[in-house]
């Protein structure tokens, strides 16, 4: 099996979290950060003394630790093969309700902060051989909306449009770059699912088969095994689901006659 150095943003919990226990079982290298000292603590316990994790406490907000924090993945490690854009929040409200405060911070953690971090893994990926892979960690809001979550799903769209240029570019440097729609139940989920729940008893409506979701370790094997096959596709949009992969069909149009 080959070695991977895997750099994983927002790897301290949920998904991310499930993603660098995998990648270290697997005896890769795992480099991750997040904003919460309480997180990183608590996953450095989980492996304490692991050479093949790097692991510090940055705030994806500020270029300068993102950058920072690159140039010590590569000094560690010498290269960057894989990324997981994974850091991302949500601050729901009815759009009449919502506060610019909420817009921004949303727009900043979820899309603004993955500039700088691409960009300097992008040109690290760009300078070495072999293929490269980068991942952008969307929603299925970003593709078709979510109630009260006009912010978020501006967000997510967004990293899809962004996933979908990078990869015209990476495509000459052998890197290629996809979106996943990830559904797993995390500490970000879980509040939207009881909710759902309730309003589903409340109402006497069945649970949507949509939101029955696996756990964020299922997730996490079945994106690796993935990432094993994805044989050169870039630019497209996966959705996974537990063991399930879904791949989103490009765009269509069709002549509208009025």
């Amino acid at each position: 099996m080959t070695s991977h150095v895997v750099l994983i943003s927002g790897g301290t919990r949920g998904i991310g979290k499930s993603l660098v226990d995998l990648y270290l079982a697997q005896g890769h290298k795992v480099a991750t950060f997040g904003q919460s000292v309480d997180n990183v603590n608590s996953l450095r316990k989980l492996h304490p003394n692991d050479d093949n994790l790097l692991l510090e406490k940055v705030d994806i907000n500020n270029p300068k630790d993102v950058e920072d924090f690159v140039d010590q993945v590569v000094d560690k490690f010498s290269y960057i093969d894989v990324l997981y854009l994974n850091a991302g929040i949500y601050a729901d409200s009815n759009f009449l309700k919502m506060k610019k405060e909420q817009w921004d911070k949303v727009i900043e953690t979820n899309l603004k902060s993955i500039f700088t971090l691409s960009q300097k893994v992008f040109k690290k990926m760009a300078e070495t051989d072999g293929e490269k892979r980068i991942y952008l960690m969307t929603s299925l809001a970003g593709l078709s909306g979510s109630f009260g979550q006009v912010n978020y799903s501006a967000s997510k769209a967004g990293m899809i449009g962004f996933a979908k240029a990078l990869a015209l570019e990476g495509k000459k440097f052998n890197i290629s770059v996809n979106a996943i729609s990830p559904a797993a139940l995390t500490d970000m989920t879980r509040p939207i699912i009881e909710k759902v729940e309730a309003k589903c008893e409340l109402e006497n409506k069945p649970f949507p088969d949509y939101w029955k979701i696996g756990t964020s370790d299922e997730l996490a094997k079945t994106l690796i095994r993935l990432d094993a096959n994805l044989q050169g596709m870039t630019g497209r949009i996966f959705g996974i689901n537990g063991e399930n992969i879904v791949l989103y069909e490009e765009p269509k149009c069709e002549k509208f006659d009025i």
